[in-house]
Parts: structure tokens; sequence; C-alpha cells
């Protein structure tokens, strides 16, 4: 079984669980029959590219996301978590600075 296939099991598998989806509401989402979903996340088939569209879609991942080693996927996590907070504090920080130059002009 070539590295595409094993990284791509285990990620669904995974993202899956993260999900607390069974195999069958899995299947069901990405319109496959949830025997083609088990074949896929033993290694034993390769979808096709529309299928993996679906996969990834219905995981709240990119498709690339489902190709990645472990050690990327915690790479990653912590790249979109600090960008994510990053986002978050310029929000604040924006408001935050609004308010300062809306209360300095009233007191004027």
């Amino acid at each position: 079984m070539n590295i595409f296939r094993v990284l791509l099991a285990k990620n669904i598998k995974l993202a899956r669980a993260r999900l607390d989806l069974t195999q069958q509401e899995l299947a069901e989402k990405c319109q496959v029959s949830t025997n083609y979903l088990g074949t896929i996340e033993i290694g034993g088939k390769f979808p096709s590219s529309d299928t993996l569209l679906k996969l990834a879609s219905a995981l709240n991942l990119k498709p690339y996301q489902l190709f990645l080693a472990d050690e990327d996927i915690e790479a990653f996590d912590r790249q979109e978590l600090i960008a994510r907070y990053t986002d978050t504090a310029k929000r604040y920080t924006i408001k935050a600075l609004d308010k300062a130059a809306r209360e300095t002009k009233q007191r004027k």
C-alpha cells in the first residue's frame, strides 16, 4: 500500500472520530456507500478527486489535509490556531482603538 493511501485512510478515520461521525453518517454526507468508505479507510481503494472533495468538505478539512503526516498535522493545527488568535487580537485592538478615539473626541 502506498503512502497516500495510508495517510488518507488514517486521516479520514481521525477526522471522522473528531467529529464523532460513524462510517454510515460520513458515507451519507459524501453520497457513497458505507462499504466503499470502509474500503477507503483500510487503504483498499483510492477515491476519485470528486469523492476526495466531498470527504474533505464533510470532514471540515481542506483536501490537502487528508494527506498530511502526523507531524504536519500538529504544525498545521498550531499555525491555524495562531492565525485565528492573531485575527481575533487584531479585531479587538481595532475596536479598542476606535472606542478610545471616540471617547477622546467626545472630551474635546
